[in-house]
Parts: structure tokens; sequence; C-alpha cells
């Protein structure tokens, strides 16, 4: 016999809130673990970096709450366990589940029918007031909501973690740029062993963890460069424009550049006599003359053409070795300038890196201030005489300060004297930065006495003379890194002499505030 439509519809309905009180239930479960987890993962990660904290919590939540839906969707109730907790909730006392089996056979006897006829009666217009809450216990729901209240309150604020985290997502993206700009470089690179060191440091640069190991790691790569630097480039780089010069204005043969006027010249040897042979041989001796010490195969190139043309035999063979190494003597030059722009490239990177290191929790102040002074000269004696005084920098507030009489630099006989008014700074910058950098202005009138046949002592004249401005001045902190990269990038273009390299570095290690 087949089930009776009231008991299979009390059933259905009986099943629906079986599944959705299953699902609430387990799904605030896991929200409740899943909050509590996630509100100690953020806790930790106020302290400590974890970039990855937030989104890892958030899709920990949702990978929970998905994984109990889909669970409960799967594992859905049977009609027997759902008649089963029917008749426990609603108070059936099996009469639900005895009907379910008797239905199920197929002639359960007259007791049987009547048994399910009379379920049927009980389950009509039955309801499932009784049956049970959709969610689950107040206590269940409330660590669920104050695990949730615990994340957001730890994920929302903002922390020192955070600003750290900023500053790193920063400095990412500063290094990033800047290993972009290194690979642009290499691209454009003449030298391939300059563009390989240009590609390495570009890669350990986008693995450096700190600001301070990217400048060690870019220090790694100028000194890398500074290997292959060629320490004559300057030299064959001038030579060479002054050979290119010098053949333009006095061309050997047809040609715009000096390789092809010597290509030219050996194409046409057939059509010379020896006389315009030995005037071009005493030319290219006198070319090679000019670039000595600059490549010195370059300059035996030349001397043996100028030779040869001047004794008239082995003249094709000469010219062609000569034109050979003026190639070989461009190909240096080329390498050699691809090595130095590499160099810059780098510098420029490093100084950049080092100026935002700089930059972070520094302020900056500055002050202005008037002053005023007077020369005053007297002497004795024949001859001529000038002064020339700086007013030291006075004491009190910023902007005026009682100046102190300044020494005087006189030639000839006679004494000058200046006083005025100057900028101060803060006590605690007494010492070095004390120290400050004449402005690059006017300093000052320049007085000329002429004085002749003087009796010794006595005053020849008096003169109003016109002070120096108070140009605001640079403190030797301030100016040390200009200094220090000027060198810096003197020794990376080999514009320093070997033996004193040495010799410029420790004395700006020394002089480093």
């Amino acid at each position: 016999m087949g089930l009776p439509e009231t008991i299979a519809s009390l059933l259905r309905r009986a099943r629906v809130r079986l599944v959705a009180a299953n699902l609430t239930t387990n799904a605030i479960t896991a929200l409740a673990v899943v909050a509590a987890a996630s509100a100690g993962l953020l806790g930790v990660a106020r302290r400590v970096v974890l970039p990855w904290a937030e989104p890892v919590a958030l899709a920990i939540g949702i990978a929970a709450v998905t994984a109990a839906t889909v669970w409960n969707l799967i594992r859905l109730p049977s009609l027997a366990t759902t008649a089963v907790e029917t008749d426990r909730r609603l108070g059936g006392f099996d009469q639900l589940s005895t009907a379910l089996e008797l239905s199920s056979q197929a002639d359960p006897g007259p007791l049987g029918h009547r048994q399910v006829e009379r379920t049927s009666a009980w389950a009509r217009g039955r309801s499932l007031e009784g049956f049970g809450s959709l969610f689950p216990k107040p206590a269940l729901v409330g660590l669920a909501v104050v695990g949730l209240l615990s994340a957001l309150a730890l994920a929302i604020p903002h922390s020192p973690a955070d600003a750290e985290l900023a500053e790193q997502r920063r400095l990412d993206a500063l290094l990033e740029e800047t290993a972009q700009r290194l690979v642009e470089a290499a691209q454009q690179n003449a030298s391939p062993a300059a563009a390989e060191e240009l590609e390495r440091a570009a890669r350990d640069l986008e693995r450096a963890q700190s600001l301070a190991e990217a400048e060690r790691r870019l220090g790694d790569a100028r000194l890398a460069l500074a290997e292959l630097a060629d320490p004559q480039h300057l030299a064959l780089k001038t030579a060479l424009a002054g050979l290119e010069r010098r053949l333009a204005q006095q061309p050997l043969a047809p040609g715009a550049s000096a390789e092809e006027q010597l290509q030219s010249l050996a194409n046409g040897l057939a059509g010379l006599d020896q006389s315009a042979k030995t005037e071009a041989g005493k030319a290219l001796a006198a070319l090679a003359l000019a670039l000595e010490g600059a490549d010195q195969a370059l300059v035996e190139a030349l001397a043996k053409a100028g030779e040869a043309l001047q004794a008239g035999s082995g003249e094709a063979g000469a010219l062609q070795g000569a034109i050979d190494a003026l190639g070989q003597a461009g190909d240096r030059v080329a390498e050699a300038g691809g090595v130095a722009d590499a160099q810059g490239v780098v510098r420029d990177a490093q100084i950049g890196l080092a100026r935002q290191g700089e930059g972070q929790g520094q302020g900056q102040g500055q002050g202005e201030g008037q002053g005023q002074g007077q020369g005053q000269g007297e002497g004795q004696g024949q001859g001529e005489g000038q002064g020339q005084g700086q007013g030291q920098v006075g004491s009190g507030q910023v902007g005026g300060g009682g100046g102190n009489d300044s020494p005087g630099f006189n030639f000839g006989q006679g004494s000058g004297g200046r006083s005025g008014q100057g900028d101060v700074d803060a006590p605690e910058l007494v010492g070095r930065d004390s120290v400050f950098r004449l402005p690059e202005a006017n300093q000052g009138e320049e007085l000329r006495v002429r004085m002749e046949g003087a009796d010794p002592g006595r005053v020849l004249g008096r003169r109003q003379g016109t002070g120096i401005e108070n140009f605001p001045v640079t403190s030797y902190g301030d100016s040390f890194a200009d200094y220090a990269a000027t060198a810096i990038d003197a020794l990376d273009r080999a514009a320093v002499p070997v033996d004193l390299e040495q010799v410029v570095r420790d004395y700006f290690t020394r002089l480093e505030p």
C-alpha cells in the first residue's frame, strides 16, 4: 500500500525543518570556531607584520560556512530518520515510523491498515509547532557573535603593524620601480657585460627585504661594475674625439669619419704617387704621436701605417691594420661607455634609495635674518692693500643675534674689520653643524687704498663700505651628502687616480656625520 498524503506532507515539512536547523547549527558552529581563530590571528598581526592575516581570516570564514552548507545538502536526512525525529519531537509515539514501515509492505493486513489510517488522521492538520527552533542554542550564537566582533575590532583599527606593513608595501613598490629602471637601462646598454650586471642588480633588488639591504646590493653592483670599468676610457674617448676633429679639419682622404678616410686612403693607394704617400704617412705619424698614451695598439698601428706609406712598401696591409685598430678602439670606447652609463644608473638608484631613507621621520626648518656691516681701514707704508672679512655666527634667537668681530685677510700693510648680525643654530647643533659653507653670493665691497709716503700711524682716510647680505647658510651636515655623492661619482668614472681612490674614501668615511 502507498503512504497516505497527510503523512507524506507532514514528513516533507519536517524534513525541510530538519535540514534548515542542521544547516544553521553547523554554519554558526563553524563560524564561531573560525571567528575565535581569526581573532587570535589578527591579534598577533597587530604586533607582527602578517600581510596575509586579514585575507586568510576572511577566506577561512567563507570556506567554513560554504563547507557546512554543502555538507548538509549532501547528507540530507532520510524519510525514516525524519519520521523518528518527528515522532520524538511531536509526541507521535512511533506512529509515523510504524506507518512508514507498514506502507512499504504490499499487504500489511487489517491491523496494519487500521494503524496507517489512525496515523493519517493524527497527521491531518498537524503543525510543526514544538518541532524545535531553526537556530542553535543562544550560547552558541553568542559565542559566534563575540568572535566576529572581536575579529572586527582587531582588523579595523589602525595598528603599528599596519603602519609597518604600509611602509613595507611602499618599499616594495619603490624597489620594484627601481628594478624596472635597471632592466630598462640594461636593454639599452651598449655593453653586454654591463647589461648583465644591471639585470642581476635588478633581480637582487627585487629580493631585498629592507632599504638597507637594497642599498647594500646596489653597492655590490657598483663594485662589480667598477671591476669592468676601463681606467683609460675617458682618455681614449677624448683622444678619438680629437682624432675625428683633426681629420675633419685636415682630411687625409674623402670620408665622414676617421675610419672612412683611412679606408678611402687604402682604396686609392694605386692612384697616389710617392710624394702623396709620404705626406699621408707623415700625417698618420703625427696622429699616432697625438694619441700616445690613449691606446697603444692604435698608436702602433697608425705609426706602422705611417712608416709604410713613407717607405712605399706594405701600405695596404698596414692601413688595414690601422683601420682594424681604430674599429677596436671605437668598440672599446663603446663598451667602456656602456659600463660608465651602467655605473651612473646604479649610482643614481642607490642615491635615490638613500634619500628615501633619509626622508623618513626627518623635519626641516628654515630661518631668515637681516644683517648690516661697515668696513674701516687704516695703515701705513707704501703699496696697495685690500681687506676682506666674513662675519661670524652670532648668538641669540633665530633671525638675529649680536655678531663678533671677524678676522681680516689683508694683503699689504693695513688692517680691516667688519661686524654684523647672523643666523643662529640651536644648541644641540653645536659641533660639526656649527661649521658652515660660505654662501655663493656677494662677499661684501672690496676696498683698495693707495698709501704713499705717510708717517707711521697717520690715518690717511676712512670710507664707508657695503656689508655682506645675510644669505642663508648651509651646515656641514646638510652639505656632506652632496660632496660625498660628487666624490663617489668621480671614483666611479675613474676621474680620480687609482692610487688616490682609497685616500678619498677614507677622507669621506672620517667626515661622515
